[in-house]
């Protein structure tokens, strides 16, 4: 029993330091220029996006390097998605709708909407965007300047995430609250190796002739965090690659309720932890139960210096991802919700029934 204390209370240490190093080496948006010879594409999947892709679109025409293509995949929704992008093509020449048809059988409908719109693509770069996020009007300038800079086959940004209701602000800071206290983000650009690997699929600026050579989105057509999966095999062909936090360049609201955003995570928890189902349960149990093991175990004041490290884990996982410091104080109720999210991508994982936008993603 103390020797499994120990090794809680050092994971927690160890994690507190990673922390640190990501927020005294924080990994954001650098540059404000690019060159302005370069041509990008930015193309965008969208399933039901009427609330979303007209503000998308509007931030797409405001931006201070204006992309020389815009294209939107419609896979087959039944809102007016169609009219609204139909509508904003008017104002904005280089827009260009696709309409899907049938999902082809063992396919993604996003990865194939995706592989669908980078083919006949001549610019230098393409960046492929979430339908639902928002944009600053320097965004694209400043991550061309990043990769020019670094020569970056990959950028890849995690938005700052835009939390309405309680149950939104429970569930979705999980994400980087996990991110940041298991990965150097550093190592993500300095390290080849794969296992240092992290991308967001809301964001991916990829060199084309790097996309067109490796064909991404077709090598993991049937895998649910393809994102991640594109950074390791990157970084095992040692290609150039990088992940940022947003500083508020790009914004998202992910889910519109506590429900889809347990839904929504449950998804891909997995990619966090190697695709092990066994090490994200016993991180679940660690950080959910590992303060009645070490209060029972170790000194009174260990237990006490273990819950200040857990708390300011939490307050620097905010402060890196532009969320309120102060949220600890629900730590109980989000570990609760932790929990959920993993039991219920077991359950997933053994049924083989996860839906998604109205498809199941295991089929």
């Amino acid at each position: 029993m103390i020797i499994a204390a120990w090794i809680i209370f050092s994971f927690a240490i160890l994690r507190l330091l990673v922390m640190i190093s990501n927020y005294m080496w924080p990994q954001k948006l650098t540059f404000h220029n690019s060159d302005k010879t370069v041509t990008i594409g930015v193309l965008i999947p969208a399933r039901n996006e009427e609330k979303n892709i007209g503000n998308l679109l509007e931030d797409l025409s405001k931006q201070t390097f204006v992309p020389q293509v815009i294209r939107v995949y419609n896979d087959n929704s039944t809102d007016d998605t169609e009219r609204i992008v139909l509508d904003w093509k008017k104002k904005l020449p280089q827009l260009e709708l696709i309409n899907g048809k049938e999902l082809p059988k063992g396919w993604l409908g996003k990865h194939h909407a995706c592989s669908r719109m980078a083919e006949e693509i001549d610019t230098d770069y393409i960046l492929f965007l979430d339908a639902d996020v928002r944009l600053q009007q320097t965004l694209i300038t400043r991550a061309l300047g990043e990769s020019q800079n670094y020569k970056l086959q990959l950028l890849s940004i995690f938005p700052t995430q835009t939390m309405v209701t309680f149950g939104e602000s429970v569930v979705v800071p999980l994400m980087n609250w996990i991110l940041t206290s298991l990965l150097p983000m550093e190592l993500i650009k300095t390290s080849s190796n794969p296992r240092f690997a992290a991308a967001n699929g809301q964001f991916m600026l990829f060199s084309n002739e790097c996309y067109k050579k490796n064909a991404f989105h077709s090598e993991f057509r049937m895998d649910p965090i393809e994102d991640i999966h594109i950074m390791k095999m990157m970084k095992d062909k040692k290609m150039r690659v990088r992940t940022l936090l947003s500083q508020g360049e790009i914004n998202c609201r992910m889910y519109a309720s506590g429900k889809e955003a347990v839904n929504g995570f449950s998804k891909n928890v997995f990619a966090f932890f190697g695709d092990s189902v066994l090490i994200t349960l016993l991180f679940m149990l660690v950080t959910t139960l590992g303060w009645v093991l070490v209060f029972y175990a170790l000194p009174f004041w260990l237990g006490l210096v273990y819950v200040a490290v857990i708390i300011n884990i939490r307050s620097l996982a905010a402060s890196l991802s532009r969320q309120p410091r102060n949220f600890f104080i629900v730590y109980p109720i989000q570990q609760l919700a932790f929990t959920w999210v993993v039991l219920l991508a077991v359950l997933g994982k053994i049924t083989r029934k996860v839906e998604w936008k109205g498809r199941n993603i295991y089929e």
